[in-house]
């Protein structure tokens, strides 16, 4: 413990400033929560956050096709489970309480797979009961608690940057119990789903349409899009998931929300400012690490040529998917300007 007997009153004050300076410092070094929409580029922001190693990665916790312990613990929940600050699910609450506080065994173990196969729950199947069901699994495996006991080793010993790209919904039952700093990345609707169009990614129609509640507390009028094709329900998904980022980046004051595009135009002074808000050194490692991947990639990659990728959609989508997105895209307003052609529908 600190003496101050020996010290004068000037002095006194002096150490106490620099001591609170000190413990702001430290609450300013939080646990980080990177959010968007599946390929609005969290993989490769987040890789970019991390590569001078002081941060440890947690790649898509929640994500149940990957994760063994996401499909435990978001049994019975969407894809895109939507919870609100008031309620209460201890098991998507321990999920995350995982992610951040523990060492386990993640997407890429031996161990994750195994449990995978063990249960006979190949990424097909789970598909197919998302599609049908809206969620991976109606109920927890049995004998999966001690499995996800298991797969759990220790505390962590690292600060942490959890990345989802399915938990965006449950924001607010998030950070009620998390004490973290919440980051939203967003990128050009059109890019985003020629993405999903390029991979072939159910997660871009996954019928939010339907969900009358979810719409209605957001003041959406829930549309009849049964008939509509892929690209116009992908568009309205995309509008729906910026109106809901838009209410929260007023509802949050410590919320910050980045913009792709820009990134893209000045990656090295975009990004050291972003590690300047979010506390995060911004080391060699990092600058390395941008100038590495700012080229030509494909898939999941996490490489990015800045020319391509700005409209990278006008190579993707043909007019015609072009204009149904839009059209369901319009079906929405929101507060953030993208460069998108005008909809002739």
């Amino acid at each position: 413990m600190l003496n101050l007997n020996y010290l004068r009153p000037p002095q006194v004050i002096a150490a106490l400033f620099n001591i609170l300076r000190a413990l702001d410092e430290e609450q300013k070094k939080k646990d980080i929560l990177l959010m968007g929409v599946p390929r609005s580029g969290t993989s490769w922001f987040s890789q970019i956050l991390s590569a001078n190693g002081k941060l440890k990665l947690i790649h898509e916790p929640d994500n149940e096709l990957n994760s063994f312990l996401a499909l435990h613990y978001k049994a019975g929940l969407n894809r895109y489970p939507y919870l609100k600050k008031v309620e209460k699910h201890p098991a998507y609450k321990k999920l995350f309480d995982v992610a951040f506080n523990y060492q386990y065994s993640d997407h890429t173990s031996r161990l994750n797979r195994l449990s995978f196969i063990l249960y006979n729950k190949p990424k097909k199947k789970l598909q197919e009961s998302i599609k049908k069901h809206g969620t991976a699994a109606l109920q927890k495996p049995i004998g999966s608690s001690a499995i996800a006991k298991f797969l759990v080793k220790g505390e962590a010993k690292k600060r942490r940057l959890v990345k989802s790209v399915h938990g965006l919904l449950s924001l607010p039952f998030l950070l009620d119990r998390f004490d973290v700093k919440p980051v939203v990345i967003i990128r050009n609707p059109l890019s985003v789903y020629s993405s999903y169009v390029s991979l072939k990614m159910p997660d871009g129609n996954r019928r939010i349409f339907k969900r009358k509640k979810l719409l209605e507390d957001f003041g959406v009028h829930p549309p009849n899009l049964d008939n509509a094709s892929k690209a116009k329900r992908a568009g309205f998904q995309l509008a729906f998931f910026y109106k809901v980022i838009e209410k929260y980046n007023k509802k949050f004051d410590d919320l910050l929300v980045v913009k792709y595009e820009d990134i893209l135009d000045n990656p090295l002074d975009e990004i050291k400012a972003i590690c300047r808000e979010l506390n995060i050194e911004y080391s060699e490692k990092i600058q390395q690490y941008i100038k590495d991947h700012m080229k030509k990639g494909s898939g999941y990659a996490t490489y990015r040529d800045p020319k391509e990728q700005k409209e990278v959609w006008r190579k993707r989508l043909s007019e015609e998917e072009v204009q149904d997105f839009l059209e369901g895209y319009f079906m929405l307003e929101n507060e953030f300007k993208f460069n998108l052609p005008q909809s002739k529908k």
